[in-house]
């Protein structure tokens, strides 16, 4: 009988401990499980970057292909600026510049970019790539549309590009005391790779105007401003 007790005892006590053992080993997986769901919210965070957002400074890892795998890109510098310039009745806020390496992955990819700006780019090479994202007020009393396609850019390493004709027409007109945020686009397949942190000024000349009848630009060939960067 005390043998029978002894052995009731004894299994009451493995089976309180294999409960705690088992409570414990349940803990320890849910903080375990708690933790790489955090690890992969933190990483998925990380990787999902606005890239519209103004105030972020965020800089990409590594290269990140676009929706349509035509393109990736990979932003390596980005800065918040607040250079304003006031032209002919309009006022241009210069509020974020961002220098990315832009590699054309398709065919498809490198005939538009080719097309809409007369460059020569081929696929799978990466080319140094600047937007300028800027907010443009009209304060005149009448309609104007802006040839922003005739947007120029220099830098200081010499090399001059064009804004990337991607404005739609809408995006082109300005009616009466409004504004609103346009990202100009500039390739620079000059400029070296190594040579981007190099890049410490750009000079700008804003685009010319023109009115809501197209009857040319009223002595408006835009105005430049310099931005320091660095």
């Amino acid at each position: 009988m005390k043998n029978k007790m002894v052995i009731l005892v004894l299994t009451s006590m493995l089976m309180v401990g294999c409960s705690v053992q088992n409570k414990d080993a349940k803990k320890e997986h849910e903080q375990t499980t708690q933790k790489v769901e955090k690890d992969n919210q933190e990483e998925s965070k990380e990787n999902k970057l606005n890239i519209d957002d103004i105030k972020s400074e965020e800089l990409d890892t590594d290269f990140i292909k676009n929706k349509t795998g035509d393109v990736e890109t990979k932003r390596v510098f980005r800065k918040n600026i607040n250079e304003v310039i006031e032209h002919n009745g309009f006022k241009f806020t210069f509020k974020k510049v961002d220098i990315s390496l832009y590699k054309p992955l398709t065919d498809w990819a490198v005939e538009q970019l080719n097309s809409i700006d007369n460059l020569s780019l081929v696929k799978n090479n990466v080319y140094s790539s600047i937007r300028l994202t800027v907010e443009i007020e009209n304060n005149n009393d009448k309609i104007y549309n802006l040839a922003n396609y005739e947007t120029f850019l220099t830098t200081n390493l010499k090399e001059q590009s064009k804004a990337s004709n991607f404005f739609s027409e809408n995006e082109n007109k300005f009616l009466p005391n409004t504004k609103k945020t346009l990202l100009y686009q500039f390739f620079l397949p000059n400029t070296n790779i190594e040579d981007i942190d190099k890049i410490t000024e750009l000079t700008i000349l804003t685009p010319s105007r023109y009115d809501e009848h197209g009857n040319g630009y009223e002595n408006d060939h835009g105005t430049t401003l310099k931005i320091k960067i660095k």
